[in-house]
């Protein structure tokens, strides 16, 4: 049930005004009728919006804060321990041999324990934490540039203090991230491909003017067919040309170029991966010398 009663609220023409506003009105009002209620609808409405901080100097800074913290027990839970091995024989504190001991009687030591369990668990817990956030990449430019697109679009949506990406960037990071090949990413970047692939925005994503959504599975499909096109181009494109060419020194050049322009396409559609791109260079160029010296 919604806790404003709308109609006992406002009038129908009040009503009636808010419903003729234009879109150029709310957009000079965009802290009234935009604001976070849009900025979250934006962000949620792909992985490239959905950005948040890391937080990292602050996290580091808490968990020093935590270690020293533990720290200090310990070294209290030491010192205990070495005042409990100079205490005489027959002095109840001087044992250590026992746990339930211990509890019995209301030992110092044990309450210093018990007091560093949650701690460590805080402690382990944002560990983990913090290095999980830490696998997720930094946002690239391009998202960069898509939030303050959004900023521009709606300007004074959202307050300058609180604009925390803008002072941050090297602290920002995608919430889902799916690692891109530069071919990939580079086919993404062009408009006119992206038109083709093109789709309808779906029921809870954001609607406005200059955001389009796209066919991830129509770009992928496109990417691999034009990888295997220029991959066999490359394995057979040189191979007719060396039919043709008598010269050894032409034919070594020829080798050395493709073979170059092969590395780069690898790595345009694999990534980063210099074993594999290494491995796969070198079955290619044993390739074409093998059928330079049988054509020789």
């Amino acid at each position: 049930m919604c806790a404003y009663n709308l109609d006992s609220y406002f009038t129908p023409d009040d009503v009636q005004k808010y419903q003729n506003l234009g879109d150029q009105e709310k957009r000079e009002d965009a802290w009234k009728y935009y604001g976070y209620p849009k900025l979250a609808e934006w962000m949620s409405s792909s992985t490239d919006t959905f950005l948040l901080r890391r937080f990292s100097k602050l996290s580091a800074r808490t968990l020093l804060m935590l270690q020293h913290e533990l720290a200090i027990k310990e070294r209290e839970i030491a010192e205990y321990d070495e005042w409990t091995w100079m205490l005489p024989r027959e002095h109840f504190r001087s044992s250590n041999n026992s746990l339930e001991y211990e509890r019995e009687t209301n030992s110092p030591r044990e309450a210093l324990l018990l007091e560093t369990i949650p701690m460590l668990k805080q402690y382990y817990d944002l560990i983990n934490a913090f290095a999980g956030i830490k696998q997720h990449p930094t946002a690239t430019g391009q998202q960069m540039r898509n939030f303050a697109n959004w900023e521009h679009n709606y300007p004074e949506a959202i307050r300058k203090d609180e604009r925390h990406f803008d002072r941050n960037q090297g602290d920002v990071f995608p919430v889902t991230s799916k690692p891109k090949a530069p071919l990939r990413a580079l086919i993404e970047q062009s408009r006119l491909i992206r038109f083709f692939f093109a789709i309808p925005a779906k029921e809870g994503r954001a609607s406005e003017p200059g955001l389009s959504y796209f066919s991830n599975t129509g770009l992928d499909i496109f990417a691999s067919i034009f990888v295997l096109v220029a991959g066999l181009a490359l394995l057979f494109g040189p191979m007719w040309w060396l039919n043709f060419v008598q010269d050894d020194v032409k034919r070594l050049w020829i080798i050395t170029g493709f073979v170059t322009a092969f590395t780069s396409w690898l790595w345009c559609a694999a990534g980063p991966r210099p074993f594999e791109i290494l491995a796969a260079t070198a079955a290619y160029a044993a390739v074409l010398m093998v059928f330079m010296q049988s054509n020789g």
